[in-house]
């Protein structure tokens, strides 16, 4: 398993670069090859559809109805990453709403038992702290 993260995080340190060089950005709503690196495996999963024997993993584990919603958790958590790379005010604050609606969809969708509730509010509550602090 640590041997994954360094991988990740080796992956993670070579991509921003390129991003950071001037490379197109694509819309918040699109989720690259680079941006599936920075998060958890579920979120994986859940774009590689319900044929996929990680997507039925994850169902199981998870509750088919929550991981049905999962991707708009994985896309909050895209756009907190995505507006820590952002230099530019009004693109840093896109993001961080983004990353807002996508956590209030899961809050209003998940049941306050399951297990990634309380990491979703906080993620938010992360994302509100941080609009904040842009000028």
């Amino acid at each position: 398993m640590y041997a994954i993260y360094k991988a990740r995080a080796l992956l993670a340190s070579l991509v921003v670069p390129v991003v950071l060089l001037g490379a197109p950005v694509p819309s918040l709503a699109q989720l690259t090859n680079a941006d599936l690196v920075l998060l958890p495996d579920y979120c994986r999963a859940r774009m590689e559809g319900q044929n996929s024997t990680s997507y039925q993993t994850y169902a199981r584990q998870f509750g088919e109805t929550n991981f049905l919603h999962i991707h708009h958790y994985c896309y909050g958590l895209n756009a907190l990453n995505r507006a820590k790379m952002e230099f530019e005010p009004h693109k840093q604050k896109a993001s961080l709403n983004r990353a807002i609606r996508e956590f209030n969809y899961v809050l209003k969708r998940w049941p306050k038992s399951f297990s990634l509730t309380p990491t979703a509010m906080m993620y938010k509550a992360h994302a509100e702290t941080k609009l904040i602090m842009v000028p």
